[in-house]
Protein backbone atom coordinates (compact mmCIF):
# COMPACT_ATOMS: atom_id res chain seq x y z
CA UNK A 1 0.00 0.00 0.00
CA UNK A 2 2.57 2.89 0.89
CA UNK A 3 4.96 1.81 -2.11
CA UNK A 4 1.75 2.10 -4.39
CA UNK A 5 1.67 5.48 -2.88
CA UNK A 6 4.72 6.40 -3.09
CA UNK A 7 4.88 5.51 -6.46
CA UNK A 8 1.81 7.70 -7.34
CA UNK A 9 2.86 10.71 -5.61
CA UNK A 10 6.30 10.10 -7.18
CA UNK A 11 4.41 10.27 -11.01
CA UNK A 12 2.10 13.16 -9.55
CA UNK A 13 5.47 15.36 -8.83
CA UNK A 14 7.31 14.46 -11.71
CA UNK A 15 4.42 15.35 -13.65
CA UNK A 16 3.99 18.83 -11.84
CA UNK A 17 7.47 19.15 -11.99
CA UNK A 18 7.91 18.77 -16.09
CA UNK A 19 4.70 21.68 -16.18
CA UNK A 20 6.81 24.46 -14.54
CA UNK A 21 3.48 25.68 -13.43
CA UNK A 22 2.56 24.90 -9.94
CA UNK A 23 -1.27 24.24 -9.36
CA UNK A 24 -3.51 27.04 -7.68
CA UNK A 25 -4.27 25.39 -4.69
CA UNK A 26 -6.01 26.11 -1.73
CA UNK A 27 -5.29 24.91 1.54
CA UNK A 28 -7.09 25.08 5.07
CA UNK A 29 -5.27 25.27 7.87
CA UNK A 30 -5.43 23.55 11.31
CA UNK A 31 -6.70 26.86 12.66
CA UNK A 32 -9.66 27.05 9.51
CA UNK A 33 -8.45 29.83 7.77
CA UNK A 34 -7.64 29.34 4.18
CA UNK A 35 -3.91 29.99 2.14
CA UNK A 36 -2.99 29.64 -0.82
CA UNK A 37 0.34 27.50 -2.55
CA UNK A 38 1.29 30.56 -4.49
CA UNK A 39 1.94 32.51 -1.41
CA UNK A 40 4.30 29.77 0.10
CA UNK A 41 5.99 29.21 -3.58
CA UNK A 42 6.53 33.24 -3.70
CA UNK A 43 8.84 32.99 -0.84
CA UNK A 44 10.93 29.86 -1.75
CA UNK A 45 10.67 26.05 -2.28
CA UNK A 46 8.41 23.98 -0.96
CA UNK A 47 8.28 20.65 0.24
CA UNK A 48 4.46 19.02 0.53
CA UNK A 49 4.47 15.90 2.74
CA UNK A 50 0.93 13.99 2.53
CA UNK A 51 0.46 11.90 5.98
CA UNK A 52 -1.93 10.00 7.81
CA UNK A 53 -2.56 9.14 11.49
CA UNK A 54 -2.65 5.22 10.67
CA UNK A 55 0.93 5.36 9.09
CA UNK A 56 3.30 4.73 11.39
CA UNK A 57 6.80 6.07 8.98
CA UNK A 58 4.56 8.84 8.56
CA UNK A 59 4.84 10.06 12.53
CA UNK A 60 8.60 9.34 12.82
CA UNK A 61 9.25 11.34 9.69
CA UNK A 62 7.59 14.55 11.33
CA UNK A 63 10.28 14.89 13.69
CA UNK A 64 12.66 14.71 10.79
CA UNK A 65 10.57 17.02 8.82
CA UNK A 66 9.99 19.38 11.46
CA UNK A 67 13.63 19.88 12.52
CA UNK A 68 14.37 20.06 8.24
CA UNK A 69 12.03 22.35 8.02
CA UNK A 70 13.53 24.99 11.31
CA UNK A 71 17.43 24.39 9.79
CA UNK A 72 16.06 25.43 6.19
CA UNK A 73 13.74 28.08 6.94
CA UNK A 74 15.80 30.86 6.74
CA UNK A 75 16.45 30.01 3.27
CA UNK A 76 13.01 30.21 2.05
CA UNK A 77 11.98 26.21 2.37
CA UNK A 78 8.50 25.81 3.96
CA UNK A 79 6.70 22.45 4.25
CA UNK A 80 3.32 21.60 4.16
CA UNK A 81 2.07 18.42 5.79
CA UNK A 82 -1.41 17.26 4.40
CA UNK A 83 -3.27 14.81 6.36
CA UNK A 84 -5.23 12.24 4.31
CA UNK A 85 -7.38 10.86 6.85
CA UNK A 86 -10.75 10.79 6.46
CA UNK A 87 -13.41 11.37 9.39
CA UNK A 88 -14.20 8.15 9.52
CA UNK A 89 -10.08 7.17 10.17
CA UNK A 90 -10.51 10.04 13.07
CA UNK A 91 -13.40 9.11 14.69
Amino acid sequence: MIKKFFFIFYLFLSFLISQNVSPSLTLKKMNGKSVKLSEYLNKGPVLINFWATWCSPCKKEMVFLNQFERRYKDNGLSILSISIDSQKSLS
